[in-house]
C-alpha cells in the first residue's frame, strides 16, 4: 500500500522515541488530541508485546474487522434482522484509498458505520449509558481520522433533521441525540488553536473529467482493467434486480445521507486545508455504502438469489484480485528490504523514486514501492526525509524541515536536481527506476553498493 510504509516508519519511532536520543534530536513530540492518530496510537502499543510486523497485521486486520462489522451493524440497525445488502457492500472493504495506504481514514470509515449503526438503534430512546457509549464513539472517531467524525456529523445532523420532518415538531430527545457532537467539537476548536496556515482550496483540472474519474475511486483497487471489470458487473448486477423488482428501497433516511455524500464529492476541493488530500473522493465510499444499505434484496425472489449470488461472487474475485497483487507486490517488496542490510545502522537515506505519471507509464504498479525506503527506519533506523512527520497533522514532526528533498519526475533534468545538498545531507542513496543518465552520474561520484531488479542502492560517501 502506497503510503503505508511510511505510517509504520513513524509507529516504529513513536515506539521507540523516549529511549532514543537521535529521534529525540530529529522529532519533536506532539501530545495534543490530533484528529488522525488511529495507527499513531494502536500499533506502538501493540509493540510493547509483539513485533513491528505482527502489531501491523493486527491493525491491517482491525481496519478489515471494523468495516464489515460497521457494515452489518448498519444494514441491521435499518432492516432487522439482517440486510443481505451487507453482504454486497464488503465488496467496497478494498478500494483505492485502501491500496493507497489510507490507514487511519480506513479505521475510521469503519468506527463510523458502528457509530451510525449504534446511533440509529437508540434513536430518541437516550439514557445516560447510551449518551455515553455514542459519545465515546464519536471520540472514537475523532480521533481516527478528521473525515470519521464530518461524517458522523453530516449523518447525524441529516438524519435528525428527517426525524424533525418526519415528527413535524422539534423535540427535546432530537437535541438529545446531537449532544455526542459537542466533545469531538470543543477537541477541534482546540485543535486548530495556533495554527496559523492553511493550504488553498485546490480543484483539478478538467475539473468534470476529474470528477467523473473520481467515481471510480470506491471500485479501483490495483489492476485498472479488471476493476473496471467487476464494477461494470456490480452495477450490472444492480440494475438487473431493479429492473425485476427484487430490490426495494427499506431506508429513506441512509438514501438521503448517501445522496448528501454523493453532492458534497461533487462540490469539494481536492486538496486544502491542514495538509489535507483528496477531499472529495473520501465521500465517496461511505455514500456508496449507504446507498447500497439502503435497499433489500427480496431472497424469496430467485431472481434476487441470483443476484445476490452474483455480488458475492463479484465480492470474492475483488478479495482473490487483492490478495494476488498483495504477493506480487509483498515478493518485490521483500527483496528491496533484503539489501536495506548493507547500510549501518542509523544512515541518513535519500529516496530517489522516478515519478511517471504518464498513460504509458506503470504508474499503477510503481506507487508501491513509493516508500519501500522507509523500512530502512524500521530495520536500519536510519532518517528517510519523506517520512510522515507534519507538525500539527502528527503526534511527531521534524524539527527541521529543511530536509533538501525533491522529487524527481521522468522529464527531470539532471541539471534540476541540488546535487550538492544530496551529497552534503546524505550517507546513502535509494533509487528506483532510475534513468541511465542518473545511474550513470550517481555511480561517477559515488559506489553501487546493492542492486535489486529496478532498485539500487548506492554510496554517497565511499
Amino acid at each position: 500500500m502506497h503510503d503505508y510504509p511510511n505510517h509504520l516508519a513513524r509507529s516504529f519511532i513513536l515506539h521507540a522515541y523516549n529511549d532514543s536520543t537521535s529521534y529525540q534530536a530529529t522529532y519533536e513530540r506532539d501530545g495534543r488530541i490530533l484528529p488522525n492518530l488511529a495507527m499513531d496510537l494502536i500499533v506502538p502499543n501493540l509493540m510493547f508485546g509483539m513485533s513491528i510486523e505482527t502489531s501491523s497485521r493486527v491493525f491491517l486486520s482491525l481496519i478489515i474487522l471494523a468495516f464489515g462489522i460497521g457494515v452489518h451493524l448498519l444494514g441491521s440497525a435499518v432492516q432487522a434482522p439482517a440486510n443481505w445488502s451487507a453482504l454486497a457492500a464488503t465488496f467496497f472493504t478494498y478500494n483505492f484509498t485502501m491500496s493507497y495506504g489510507f490507514a487511519n481514514y480506513m479505521f475510521g470509515v469503519g468506527l463510523f458505520f458502528i457509530t451510525v449503526a449504534t446511533w440509529i438503534r437508540f434513536e430518541c430512546r437516550w439514557t445516560p449509558f447510551n449518551l455515553l457509549l455514542i459519545s465515546a464513539l464519536a471520540m472514537g472517531c475523532f480521533i481516527s481520522h478528521l473525515s470519521a467524525f464530518v461524517f458522523l456529523a453530516i449523518s447525524l445532523l441529516c438524519l435528525t433533521g428527517l426525524q424533525v420532518i418526519k415528527a413535524r415538531s422539534f423535540q427535546v430527545a432530537h437535541g438529545v441525540g446531537l449532544l455526542p457532537l459537542i466533545g469531538p467539537t470543543v477537541a477541534y476548536i482546540y485543535y486548530t488553536i495556533g495554527i496559523d496556515y492553511r493550504l488553498p482550496m485546490e480543484w483539478w483540472h478538467p475539473l468534470i473529467i476529474k470528477k467523473l474519474t473520481g467515481l471510480l475511486y470506491p471500485f479501483l483497487s490495483y489492476h485498472l482493467i479488471f476493476d473496471l471489470c467487476l464494477a461494470t458487473a456490480f452495477m450490472l448486477l444492480m440494475f438487473i434486480g431493479m429492473r425485476k423488482k427484487t430490490v426495494s428501497i427499506v431506508s429513506w433516511e441512509l438514501l438521503m445521507v448517501g445522496g448528501l455524500f454523493l453532492i458534497l464529492y461533487v462540490v469539494s476541493p481536492m486538496n486544502g486545508g491542514i495538509q489535507s488530500s483528496y477531499i472529495d473522493r473520501r465521500f465517496l465510499l461511505p455514500a456508496a455504502v449507504f446507498l447500497l444499505l439502503a435497499v433489500r434484496f427480496d431472497v424469496a425472489k430467485t431472481a434476487a438469489s441470483y443476484v445476490l449470488i452474483g455480488l458475492l461472487s463479484v465480492c470474492v474475485l475483488r478479495t482473490g484480485e487483492v490478495w494476488y497483487h498483495w504477493n506480487r507486490i509483498g515478493h518485490e517488496v521483500r527483496k528491496q528490504v533484503q539489501i536495506m542490510s548493507h547500510l549501518p545502522d542509523g544512515a541518513r537515506l535519500y529516496p530517489m523514486i522516478v515519478h511517471d505519471p504518464s498513460p504509458t507509464g506503470e504508474w499503477l504498479w510503481d506507487m508501491h514501492f513509493f516508500f519501500t525506503a522507509h523500512y530502512a527506519t524500521i530495520y536500519r533506523n536510519s532518517f528517510v526525509p519523506t517520512i510522515y512527520a507534519w507538525k500539527n497533522v502528527h503526534p511527531i514532526y521534524l524539527r527541521s524541515t529543511e530536509t533538501g528533498f525533491m522529487q524527481v519526475e521522468r522529464t527531470t533534468p539532471i541539471e534540476h536536481v541540488n546535487w550538492q545538498n544530496i551529497f552534503l545531507k546524505y550517507d546513502f542513496l535509494w533509487g528506483y527506476k532510475l534513468s541511465e543518465e542518473f545511474e550513470r552520474f550517481l555511480l561517477g561520484r559515488g559506489r553501487l553498493v546493492a542492486k535489486s531488479g529496478d532498485t539500487v542502492l548506492i554510496n554517497l560517501q565511499p
